[in-house]
Formats: C-alpha cells, sequence, structure tokens
C-alpha cells in the first residue's frame, strides 16, 4: 500500500506541472487586459521628445472632429499640444510647446492601433527633464522598448522551473495514469480557451489577422502541450526524458503563448 501512494503521489505531481505554461499565461492576460495599447482607443498611445515620452494615460484628448484628435499635456508649468488622425501609421499630426511649433512625425512601429508620434523638442532644463521621464510608467517603457525580451526571459525562467520540478517529480517509475488522455486533452482545450479570449478581449480588425496569420506558431502549443500532458501521465520514462520534455515543451509553448498575447495586447513586436 506504502508503494502504491508513493507512485500515485509522483504521477500526480508530474501531471500537474504542465498547468504553469496556461496559468502563466493566464496571469499575463490579466495584467495586460487594463494596460494593453489595443485599449487606447480615442487618444494618443505615446508622445516621445528628444529627452523624454508622455504615457497615454498622461494625455487629456479632445474631439477636433471625427478623425482628429487634440491632446494635451502640462510639462514643466507649459502646455504641450498634439494634434493627430487616429490612423497609427501615414497620415499627418503637429504639434506646439508653449506656442512654439515643434516637428511631429509618427513612430514605425507595427502594434498599437493608436500615433505613437515623435517630436522634435522640447528641449528643458535637467530638472524638468528629469521630473518629465520619472511620470512615465516603468512597466511601458520596457514593454514597449524590450517586450520580446521580456516575453523569452519568462519563458526561459518557466522553462528552468518546468524542468526542475519535473526531475523532482519524476525520481521513482510510476505507471500509465489511468486518465492521462482526458488530461492530455483537458490541456489543449485550456490553451485554446486562452488564445479565444485573448482575441476576444483585445478584440480589433487586427487580431483576427494576428490569429489566422502564423498558423504554424499557434498550432504548435495546441500540439505541444497535450502531447507533453500525455508524457507527463505515461509510464516507463526516465527522469532524464521528463526533464528534458518540460524543459523544451514550456520554452517552446510559453515563447508562442506569451508573445502572441503580448501582440494581441498590441504591444509592439
Amino acid at each position: 500500500m506504502e508503494v502504491t501512494t508513493a507512485l500515485r503521489l509522483g504521477s500526480g505531481s508530474l501531471l500537474r506541472i504542465p498547468l504553469l505554461v496556461p496559468l502563466t499565461a493566464l496571469v499575463l492576460l490579466l495584467l495586460l487586459i487594463p494596460v494593453g495599447p489595443r485599449q487606447v482607443t480615442d487618444s494618443l498611445y505615446r508622445v516621445d521628445t528628444p529627452g523624454f515620452s508622455v504615457s497615454h494615460r498622461d494625455l487629456v484628448c479632445v474631439a477636433e472632429d471625427a478623425d482628429h484628435r487634440r491632446c494635451v499635456v502640462d510639462v514643466a508649468g507649459r502646455e504641450l499640444s498634439v494634434r493627430s488622425d487616429l490612423e497609427p501609421l501615414g497620415g499627418t499630426c503637429s504639434a506646439r510647446f508653449d506656442g512654439r511649433v515643434l516637428s511631429c512625425m509618427k513612430a514605425g512601429h507595427y502594434g498599437p492601433i493608436r500615433p505613437w508620434v515623435l517630436l522634435d523638442g522640447p528641449t528643458l532644463s535637467d530638472v524638468d527633464t528629469a521630473a518629465a521621464r520619472a511620470s512615465f510608467p516603468w512597466w511601458q517603457a520596457l514593454m514597449d522598448s524590450y517586450g520580446l525580451l521580456v516575453v523569452l526571459g519568462v519563458a526561459l525562467l518557466l522553462a528552468v522551473t518546468a524542468s526542475v520540478l519535473a526531475f523532482l517529480a519524476s525520481g521513482r517509475p510510476h505507471p500509465p495514469h489511468p486518465h492521462q488522455a482526458w488530461y492530455a486533452l483537458v490541456n489543449g482545450g485550456v490553451v485554446l480557451g486562452l488564445l479565444l479570449v485573448a482575441g476576444a478581449v483585445f478584440r480589433d480588425a487586427g487580431v483576427a489577422d494576428a490569429l489566422a496569420g502564423p498558423v504554424a506558431p499557434i498550432t504548435a502549443p495546441l500540439v505541444v502541450m497535450p502531447i507533453w500532458q500525455w508524457h507527463a501521465g505515461g509510464g516507463g520514462w526516465t527522469r532524464t526524458e521528463h526533464t528534458a520534455v518540460a524543459f523544451l515543451a514550456t520554452l517552446v509553448s510559453s515563447v508562442i503563448l506569451l508573445g502572441l498575447i503580448g501582440s494581441l495586447a498590441g504591444f509592439p513586436d
């Protein structure tokens, strides 16, 4: 009886490890729902100057007509004003700071569905520039500039964690789990559900293209995750095999899932 109990505990631990990937993707989705660039629909997304950046959260925008917005923000006690249409690429924009005309152009970043504009000024004192920089959200700066590196870093950390857990949980051989096929189907369903929910939450004309375009990458976690789940519940596998499969399956699936959710949220690729 003691042997049977130990075997079941080992099998159950391995079966739970694949849940790390969809759970991490779900946490990322919940974090990005309120802050994703695709949620910015009636404003500029971001304004960059040579010394600082302004987030859409700090802009006050009013509609001049159906297609144009005028967005203002107080910078060092003076008004920075940007007028632009709502197209992320192309079109025109203009800007003024304290009555002086500034050069304005749109950044060519794919991702946000509202304009990200670049200005050639204003030039502020070091103290005022530092204050303006401090008001820009650190997480937006990180995701806008290094989103792909963040995804790769989280995926690698997750893969190492999964492989260590698989190594520790597979010390003893265990018989095939009686419900391993059911677990594999549920895992695949959870992954598919996450993709559909992400597409529904960040709904926009570009989302359908994002889901339908790169078919092979999207298909990978839908295949890899159930296979890993089946492998985790099967018998006769060595500790090395469990560890290697956990690392590779987690790395491949999490890179694609986390990257796709970030892309659907609108962060630049």
